[in-house]
């Protein structure tokens, strides 16, 4: 007695000595079974007496049995009844002693007679649901006799019976019917008796396989088969990769239960395979919903092979041999309407490939899955499309065999996507922003590629995208639609991290791609142009975009600043843009009118609209400095620039000034606001390097290496200090004057040196009288006076005389006389007329002397005549007015300890970059820092990054590295006129204690992967750069930022090739370091300015001001400081005292270099074998601009000569021994001993060296040939005497003095 349908699919045979109550009337079926079941559930009565024997037993159970048969709805608590006495005697609760003895019989009676519940024969709503209910316990049932210790033909039969209930639950699935609220529970227990039983029939197996067939289509089925395969999966795991051998069967069904299964390890393994192929073949699935539900179970179970960990993962084949074929056939067959779950088997596909690595997979797994994402790609816009493109994104990494034969349809489907706006994209998987950005990893997977294989030809062409861009056959041609997809995508784009993707993207595309400049005939920036000027045309349509974007509203703050950023790192690429003076002036006139317009709608406390107006003042300073200086050709542009930067920096603050430590470093009380920093910086800039930068030192110093030790007299015979003056001026400056007496041979001669916040600069000053075509004469003439200069070049020449009778007729009785006298005559006559006229005019006292000396002025080159004091006399500050402009500073050893503090400071923001190699397979910190060299292609990038400077010789920025050379020999580094950047690259420093203390203490860390999985979050600096190198030469570029930081694209990748990389890692990691650390250089040394003039100024009166001037000072340079003073720091304004004077040439700069390529400026020129460091720069020929005079006072014009100083001075690595001021009075000199002949001026008799001294005639002294005596003159006119071209010498005082009285 059992359900009919189990015999109609000839599981089994009906006995005909069973069902024997069924011929009864069902009044009379309905009280025997009450009655029977009834009396068997009473506690009263005991089922071994009322059931001594078998026969009894049977006799109740076909009662029982026959109570399944009853209607649902009317005798529903008797079905219930018969129910409960069953499971109590299952479970040997006061059951008979004979189904104890015969336990299998008892079971499958038990089984058969429930399988009746499960006919079809219940109508309406409720009665279903109660029908349902019922049947629910007798599965619970079932379960039951699962766990009994049954024979296999037991459980064949119990499994059959199960078998055809479900089939026959199955044959009604209509909504709200029966089958419908039973499948999804009696599949479960299906599978869970089925497995417990441990069959092996094969015939059983062939049953169950042909009858999922029929049910396939249904998602219980899939539902329960697809967590069925999951919990066999787990199980195998776990015994074959986990060492967990007696791992149990967990099932994890739709409606947990759970069961725990014990099977052998064999049984495991037979039953995964049977179950998964119960399922032919998912594709074979008519509902969409139900496709979807089979593929997202075979995609878990690739998800738990994956989750292996150890070296027994089994490789990607293993996976596609068990779940390729039919995903695979999902993909390629792509049917209309099962676009889900052909997404869904892409995603399954490109996951397995990025867990495995490519090279496992055999030929024909990767052809097909090649083929597959081919298929996808060619499709329309939508599921199948969105799901390749989001989850194949990063697959050009791996180099997979023929991936890049993908390359065109990728960059079509590409371009369909980004050029809708992102609102018209309809996708339901993905959301629109996450699909565009899969879109831009594409593009920047390939970007690098044409420049690496040029004109390799692609094996075919899709025939989708943009029809005016032309076909894509060779890399070549990607140019062209890799330019056209960034400036669409940056047209459509909405989302702020995919714009500032596509900023990135932008300006390493402009990287790769702009060839020097050198504009053809028919360039054009408004019609197509050939791919050769891709890159030109995108620089010029890409201002074009960016003008637009930022001045209209739509961006983000963030956005814009990143856009401006991005527009900044380009200036350096300034030399290779086709007409880029007009780029460049286009595009600084329009940043000046963003920032006026900013600042004309600026709200105190507007953090973003400081930082962005920022942003610009620094763009626009790059742009200004770049190599040709082109503002100058563009005055107009310049002065709109000033203006722009004086409006910021008078804009009014506003803003609550914030309350901040008192020992942090603060600049002046309008800090608050960020932009009148960067505007006074723009000002500064441009006043100091604009026409000067690079300086003949080179880029690693914007300062003069020049020192007043340097400047002053060696030789000890004149106590030093007497030689130099310092100042404290308004506004932050601090004035050096140095009386240098090796340089004032030809005439009164200072040396300034000046020192601000932007720097240090050494001026000399001459006072000059000639012209300047006159500068190379060292005498200085009286301006002419006709009469004067006629008497005395010609005493006896009248202005009257007649030259008209010096004629051959007039002289006619001359000739006469002397043809009739002797020679000897005529000369006596003549001498004496001489002697008496002579006489006649020295009797008149005319004055006149044949042999006039104008003499020069008496000038003492020891200090005692400072031509300071000279100077600054001239500047307008020996008047009671301008006396307070200057503070004069007291000349103590600390004073100088703190200058030569100061001088340390640096005038530039300063970074220290982290470099590192790791090698395959390394991990852990100590591995990595014992790499002692890296790959040549490691050591080719490093040298990319930077200058190779020489540690032991730089006088730029070293970031912690020494020159003792304990942190290795050299580096790189690289500088500019606002930044100073050094690279502590591991594997050139020697020592590991160096590496960790140098490296871990950076901030920003560029790794350097062989392994493109390495894993940087166990390094401990704040941002991380990865560069992975890629098979084909390529190089895979990751950065990694904290969370939570703004103003960037987090995580983003790009590829570069190696023509990029390293300029592009170097602006990567500055700008990475600049939103973490903000370097305010012009503050700290404004602040340092102030604290020396506020500590050792001297409070004395105007006469002691003035006295000071000219008296010797009470101390010197370079004794030690007896205390140690506190570090200081300061910010500071230009003052326009020494606008006129010439800049002294820093020493020791290598004349010639030969030929090197800078990373950003072109041909340079290369370290010598004695000097490695950044190169000395090329300058730009001088503009014909006329000097302008120099103005000290109203209607006042200082008379100096400005030039460059020719000046012997040592090098900076000179040691300069300055004796301390003595004591003890100076020795008495004795007289010297008169000049040997050979020691003096073959004209002028003087001593060699020496200025000729100012000698007066004394009366009756021989003034004339003649030996006659002058009477002393009465206005003796006095001029300066040509000096004689000799080599200067430096005498002391007391020398000078002697040798003075002697003559």
């Amino acid at each position: 007695m059992f359900l009919d349908w189990v015999a109609q699919l000839k599981l089994l045979q009906h006995e005909p000595e069973t069902n024997i109550i069924n011929g009864f009337p069902l009044v009379v079926q309905r009280v025997m079974v009450t009655q029977v079941v009834q009396s068997l559930l009473d506690q009263s009565l005991s089922p071994a007496t009322v059931l001594p024997t078998g026969a009894h037993v049977k006799w109740v159970m076909e009662c029982v049995g026959q109570g399944f048969r009853l209607p649902v709805n009317s005798d529903h608590a008797i079905i219930t009844q018969c129910i409960d006495l069953y499971f109590k005697w299952i479970q040997g609760e006061r059951r008979p002693a004979w189904i104890a003895n015969n336990l299998e019989a008892f079971v499958l009676a038990v089984a058969k007679h429930m399988s009746l519940l499960f006919e079809n024969r219940s109508k309406g709503k409720e009665e279903i649901a109660s029908h349902a209910s019922l049947c629910q316990k007798v599965l619970t049932v079932f379960v039951a006799i699962s766990k009994l210790k049954l024979s296999t033909e037991t459980f064949e039969i119990v499994i059959k019976l199960l078998v055809g209930m479900t089939d026959s639950v199955f044959q009604s699935m209509d909504e709200g019917s029966l089958g419908r609220c039973l499948a999804e529970r009696i599949l479960q227990v299906l599978y869970e008796v089925w497995l417990r039983s441990l069959t092996t029939n094969d015939n059983m197996w062939n049953v169950l396989r042909k009858l999922h067939e029929n049910w396939l289509n249904f998602p219980e089925t899939i539902s329960q088969w697809s967590s069925t395969i999951i919990s066999l999966t787990h199980t195998l795991i776990d015994r074959l990769y986990k060492n967990k051998p007696n791992a149990a069967l967990q099932m994890t069904a739709p409606i947990p239960t759970g069961a725990n299964i014990d099977m052998p390890d064999e049984h495991a393994h037979y039953a995964w395979q049977r179950i998964f192929h119960i399922i032919v073949n998912v594709n074979l699935i008519t509902q969409p919903n139900i496709f979807v539900t089979a593929l997202a179970g075979i995609k878990l179970c690739c998800q738990t092979f994956s989750d292996i960990q150890g070296a027994n993962l089994p490789d990607g084949n293993t996976v596609l041999n068990l779940f390729g074929e039919c995903l695979f056939e999902a993909a390629i067959r792509n049917r209309p309407g099962f676009e889900s779950g052909t997404a869904l088997a892409i995603e399954n596909l490109c996951f397995i490939f990025n867990r495995w690595h490519p090279s496992e997979f055999s030929n024909k797994y990767v052809a097909c899955f090649i083929r597959s994402l081919q298929v996808a790609l060619q499709t329309d816009p939508g599921l199948v499309m969105t799901s390749c493109l989001v989850h194949s994104q990063g697959f050009f990494i791996y180099e997979l065999m023929g991936f890049r034969s993908l390359i065109p349809f990728y960059m079509r489907a590409v371009e369909i996507i980004l050029a809708q706006a992102p609102s018209a994209i309809q996708t339901s998987s993905v959301p629109a922003d996450v699909l565009r950005r899969s879109c831009l990893h594409v593009v920047a997977s390939v970007m690098s590629l044409p420049s690496r294989f040029a004109a390799i030809q692609f094996p075919f062409e899709s025939s989708r995208g943009d029809p005016n861009l032309g076909p894509i056959l060779a890399y070549s041609d990607l140019e062209v639609h890799i330019g056209q997809i960034l400036l669409t995508a940056l047209n459509n784009e909405t989302h702020a991290t995919n714009i500032q993707y596509i900023l990135q993207i932008a300006q390493a595309f402009v990287s790769e791609f702009l060839p020097p400049a050198s504009p053809p005939p028919t360039f054009s920036i408004t019609q197509p142009q050939s791919s050769q000027q891709c890159a030109a045309i995108f620089m010029w349509s890409f201002l074009y975009l960016m003008e637009q974007k930022i001045s209209t509203p739509g961006w983000n703050p963030d956005v814009m600043s990143a856009g401006i950023r991005v527009v900044t790192d380009l200036s350096g690429l300034y030399t290779n843009i086709e007409k880029n003076e007009e780029f460049a002036l286009r595009l600084v006139c329009n940043l000046c009118d963003l920032v006026k317009d900013k600042l004309s709608k600026y709200q105190p406390g507007a953090k973003d609209d400081e930082r962005l107006i920022s942003d610009c003042y620094r763009c626009i300073l790059h742009w200004l400095m770049v190599p040709d200086q082109w503002v100058y050709r563009h005055l107009n542009c310049l002065s709109t620039v000033l203006e722009t930067a004086h409006a910021g920096i008078t804009q009014k603050a506003g803003a609550k000034k914030p309350e901040k430590d008192k020992k942090e470093l603060l600049s002046d009380s309008d800090s608050a606001v960020l932009f009148k920093d960067a505007a006074l910086s723009t000002l500064l800039f441009l006043n100091n390097h604009l026409g000067s930068y690079p300086t003949a030192a080179g880029a690693e110093r914007v300062s003069s290496i020049i020192t007043e030790e340097m400047l002053l007299p060696k030789d000890g015979k004149a106590p030093t200090s007497q030689f130099v003056r310092l100042f404290g001026l308004e506004e932050g400056l601090l004035l050096c004057i140095v009386d240098v007496p090796s340089l004032m041979e030809g005439g009164l001669t200072s040396t300034c040196i000046v020192r601000d916040r932007t720097g240090k600069y050494v001026w000399q000053s001459r006072l000059q009288y000639l012209p300047y075509s006159e500068q190379g004469q060292h005498a200085v003439r009286v301006p002419d006076d006709p009469n004067l200069h006629a008497l005395a070049s010609h005493p006896f020449k009248s202005d009257w005389f007649d030259t008209s009778m010096l004629t051959d007729e007039g002289m006619q009785d001359l000739y006469a006389f002397l043809s009739s006298e002797d020679n000897n005559t005529i000369i006596r006559m003549v001498h004496d007329t001489v002697n008496s006229q002579t006489q006649y005019l020295a009797g008149a006292a005319f004055g006149l002397d044949i042999d006039v000396k104008l003499l020069p002025p008496v000038c003492h080159f020891d200090g005692t005549n400072p031509a300071s004091s000279v100077a600054w006399t001239h500047f307008g500050h020996f008047t009671s007015t301008t006396r307070f402009v200057a503070q004069p500073l007291e000349l103590s050893s600390n004073l100088w300890a703190a200058i030569k503090q100061f001088d340390q400071q640096p005038e530039r923001e300063t970074m220290q970059i982290g470099v590192v190699f790791v090698e395959a397979n390394q991990r852990h910190e100590d591995e990595i820092f014992a790499n002692t060299g890296g790959s040549n292609e490691f050591n080719m990038f490093v040298r990319s990054l930077g200058w190779e400077i020489n540690l032991a010789s730089h006088t730029g920025f070293l970031g912690g590295l020494d020159r003792k050379q304990t942190t290795g020999t050299w580096a790189p580094y690289y500088a500019n006129f606002e930044s100073e950047v050094i690279f502590h690259v591991a594997t050139i420093i020697p020592n590991l204690q160096h590496k960790k203390r140098l490296i871990n203490r950076d901030l920003v860390l560029v790794v350097w992967a062989e392994d493109i999985d390495f894993d940087a979050q166990n390094m401990s600096n704040q941002f991380k750069i990865i560069i992975n190198p890629l098979p084909s030469g390529v190089f895979r570029v990751k950065t990694v930022w904290p969370q939570g930081t703004t103003g960037i694209a987090h995580s983003e990748e790009v590829i570069l090739s190696k023509n990029s990389l390293g300029a592009i890692i170097r602006a990567k990691s500055m700008h990475a370091h600049r939103l973490v650390h903000v370097s305010k250089p012009f503050q700290l040394r404004q602040r340092f300015v102030s604290d020396i003039v506020r500590r050792y100024k001297l409070d004395m009166p105007m006469s002691g001001f003035y006295g000071s001037l000219t008296r010797q000072q009470k101390h010197c340079i370079g004794v030690p400081p007896t205390t140690t003073t506190s570090p200081l720091a300061t910010n500071i304004s230009s003052s326009n005292l020494l606008s006129s004077l010439t800049p002294l040439s820093p020493p020791c700069m290598s004349p010639t270099l030969p030929a090197l390529t800078s990373p950003t400026m072109g041909p340079v020129q290369p370290p010598s074998p004695t000097h490695i460091g950044p190169p000395a720069a090329v300058l730009p020929p001088p503009l014909s601009i006329p000097p302008p005079a120099v103005v000290v006072s109203p209607g006042r014009t200082l008379p100096i000569s400005v030039h460059p100083s020719t000046a012997s001075i040592p090098p900076p690595s000179a040691q300069v021994a300055i004796p301390p001021p003595s004591t003890a009075p100076p020795p008495t000199q004795a007289p010297q001993p008169p000049l040997a002949a050979h020691s003096r001026h073959p004209s002028t008799g003087h001593p060699m060296g020496i200025p000729a001294p100012r000698v007066l005639p004394q009366p009756g002294a021989a003034g004339s040939a003649s030996g006659a005596a002058l009477p002393p003159p009465r206005s003796p006119v006095q001029a300066v005497k040509p000096t004689p071209q000799v080599p200067p010498l430096f005498y002391p005082p007391n020398h000078t003095t002697a040798w003075w009285r002697q003559a």
